[in-house]
């Protein structure tokens, strides 16, 4: 089976994540997603703890068709990434617990051409297939045969633009599902 990979914090996750998740599943392209919330960002520092983000995400994607939310990146935490686990290392993880499957990487315009400059991101680039999720953006042109575009509806928000929002005591309805903001608000997160 194809199965999508959508990475990401999800800190917290929203209805924009929500729209590229059902945009890969839509497309056919794949016969279902693994959301994969990273344990620690490379790229950022301050995240909320993991398992605040695997519970969020639990949230929002736990009742959508044919997505299921993995905890890998918990399982292979340890003293040798301190900083973060580099996509390499979980798609090589999740090649060897899925042998049978075929990986296929979701991705955003803005997040595919950041890709050269990960860990391996070359290989990355050469060994793995790629939907490609646009909305609204313009989509790249010449992108090689491995990358395979959809189209969904333009939803402007961000995990920043909602973290913001309730810092400020403002409504983070519709962006993210009832239970998730009833999770921020029992924790205290983002304030």
């Amino acid at each position: 089976m194809r199965v999508g990979l959508f990475f990401g914090s999800f800190d917290p996750p929203h209805i924009g994540h929500v729209n590229v998740v059902m945009g890969a599943i839509n497309s056919s392209q794949v016969g279902r997603v693994l959301v994969i919330p990273a344990y620690q960002n490379l790229w950022k520092e301050n995240s909320s703890k993991f398992s605040y983000r695997y519970a969020m995400s639990c949230m929002q994607f736990g009742t959508l068709p044919f997505v299921h939310v993995s905890d890998v990146e918990k399982d292979l935490a340890g003293p040798a990434y301190p900083r973060g686990i580099p996509t390499y290392v979980v798609l090589e993880e999740l090649r060897s617990r899925m042998p049978e499957d075929e990986l296929v990487i979701i991705t955003t315009p803005e997040t595919y051409k950041d890709i050269p400059e990960w860990h391996k991101g070359s290989v990355i680039l050469y060994d793995y297939k790629f939907l490609m999720v646009v909305s609204g953006e313009e989509t790249p042109h010449d992108l090689p045969e491995n990358v395979h575009v959809v189209y969904v509806p333009q939803i402007t928000i961000c995990s920043t633009c909602i973290r913001n929002r309730v810092k400020l005591g403002v409504y983070i309805q519709p962006f993210v599902r009832d239970t998730v903001e009833a999770f921020i608000d029992q924790y205290r997160l983002y304030v």
